[in-house]
């Protein structure tokens, strides 16, 4: 029941379009395409913590994310956090999907 209240609360800041699952809600960093962030756990017993959407919805779907492992966007929409758009990967190849599809910061 609980994850349940915490996937509805997580829902409340997504903006659903035709393809992805658009991240809203708040984010880390002062850049504008920095990930978002979202609080999950209890203050009470002390497991609050903050979270990066995309990962938190990718481990809630699919599973823990191995050591060493990041989640890839298949979209190139960085605040996606539609699961069926993520897969684990490695930093080499997120960097080359960036080059390859021209993501690249100019």
């Amino acid at each position: 029941m609980r994850s349940v209240k915490v996937l509805e609360r997580f829902l409340r800041h997504v903006k659903m379009t035709p393809s992805c699952w658009v991240w809203v809600g708040g984010k880390r960093g002062n850049r504008r395409a920095d990930h978002g962030s979202f609080r999950v756990g209890s203050m009470k017993n002390g497991s609050r913590r903050t979270v990066y959407p995309h990962r938190w919805i990718y481990e809630l779907f699919h599973g823990r994310i191995p050591e060493g492992m990041q989640i890839n966007h298949q979209c190139d929409v960085m605040r996606c956090v539609n699961p069926a758009h993520m897969r684990l990967g490695t930093q080499q190849e997120n960097v080359e999907e960036m080059y390859a599809r021209g993501r690249r910061a100019r």
